[in-house]
């Protein structure tokens, strides 16, 4: 799969620009604030629809217009060609943005009717919060990846959080404790079905993350660096998650998983009154990531925990490739610095011939000098091809 034709109107600050790409590498180049990193951004949305960087889709938009319209056509494996088209539109309330989104010219009710259709992997100088931030930065990284590749995941990520916002709602209210009980046996039940699929399916990629991300980071690093992964979950159990599933098998271990899952929940019951929130499940959980058996985020040197985040972002890629047999867009925001030149130049040894792969930088490297590339220099949101300062 690859991007033939990307139009950008009134998005971030572009107000009208085009990108013929080539189906291989791509180096997006220029002075910082120009509009590299939107550039990916509008590539990536594609993927989910969403951005990778803000919340409010209004700040999407560029400033002092009432919509934005970005659109792609792609050529996936099998040569079939596919055009989506996005469009933002500042609210009446000007505080937000209403979206619509169309594939091959057809408005689709959904933004998961776009899973499959485009699939990428992001690096930006923030994924290095994959290591350095808190557990919520680590959820979201490993919720984004399986969703790409799952429906089935995201639609249970939606039914678990509106079932988490209507039972801290019932938790806050002021009923009772004796008319709170049966309501919370039934939001007890659906919580614990919703987030016992999150978890198995989480530890199922964590666990292949894993092995994929092992022998890249190896190989980036001259074989002398190794990862481990864990999961760590707020709901405890007598054994290893992970042990579980590789000696019991996933059916029994997610039968188990649940039956504890609400156990735990009716044992703290009466606290979670008292405070008014959901203090167990996957919406608390978080990923360890282990250097040479030692928390990255402790005791990894900024080099290392940038190469440990680039590392689980191409192992992300292998995922992706592996489970939908189609190249994923390979998006890498300022990729090289803080890498010194052998570990940048193992780097891009790795990645060559992976699909179609972009990658911004402020000037051109001589690590490219050598390599068949399509050059694209970004002034103030003005694309030109192969013209550089």
């Amino acid at each position: 799969m690859y991007i033939e034709k990307l139009i950008l109107i009134n998005f971030r600050n572009y107000r009208e620009a085009y990108l013929d790409p080539n189906p291989e590498l791509n180096l997006i180049i220029g002075a910082n604030a120009q509009g590299k990193s939107n550039l990916l951004e509008a590539l990536f949305l594609f993927t989910t629809g969403k951005s990778f960087r803000v919340m409010r889709e209004i700040e999407l938009i560029k400033w002092g217009e009432d919509f934005a319209r970005v659109i792609v056509e792609i050529v996936q494996k099998s040569q079939k060609k596919v055009k989506i088209e996005i469009i933002f539109q500042i609210a009446k309330n000007i505080k937000n943005s209403l979206k619509i989104i169309k594939l091959n010219n057809k408005v689709v009710r959904c933004a998961t009717n776009l899973v499959g259709a485009v699939n990428a992997v992001m690096f930006s100088p923030d994924d290095m919060e994959i290591i350095k931030g808190g557990p919520g930065i680590r959820r979201r990284f490993i919720d984004m990846q399986i969703t790409q590749m799952s429906p089935s995941y995201c639609d249970n990520l939606r039914r678990y959080h509106k079932v988490l916002e209507q039972r801290n709602s019932l938790l806050r209210s002021s009923q009772s404790y004796e008319e709170k009980i049966p309501l919370l046996d039934i939001w007890d039940q659906q919580l614990s079905h919703y987030g016992t699929l999150l978890i198995s399916k989480r530890l199922e990629v964590i666990r292949k993350l894993e092995e994929l991300a092992k022998p890249v980071l190896m190989n980036i690093t001259g074989s002398k660096e190794c990862l481990r992964l864990s999961y760590s979950s707020t709901v405890s159990m007598e054994r290893k998650m992970d042990e579980i599933v590789f000696n019991e098998g996933k059916e029994i271990f997610e039968s188990s998983l649940k039956k504890r899952f609400k156990e735990h929940l009716d044992f703290i019951r009466k606290r979670e009154i008292k405070y008014g929130a959901t203090s167990i499940g996957p919406h608390r959980d978080d990923m360890n990531i282990f250097l040479n058996e030692r928390p990255v985020k402790n005791f990894g040197s900024q080099g290392q925990q940038r190469t440990v985040s680039i590392s689980l972002k191409l192992a992300e890629r292998e995922l992706i490739y592996n489970e939908t047999g189609e190249e994923p867009l390979l998006l890498l925001d300022d990729v090289t610095s803080e890498l010194d030149k052998n570990r940048s130049s193992q780097l891009l040894n790795y990645i060559r011939g992976k699909g179609q792969i972009f990658i911004t930088q402020n000037h051109p490297d001589e690590l490219f000098n050598s390599i068949k590339t399509s050059s694209f220099y970004i002034n103030e949101g003005v694309i030109k091809t192969g013209v550089f300062n």
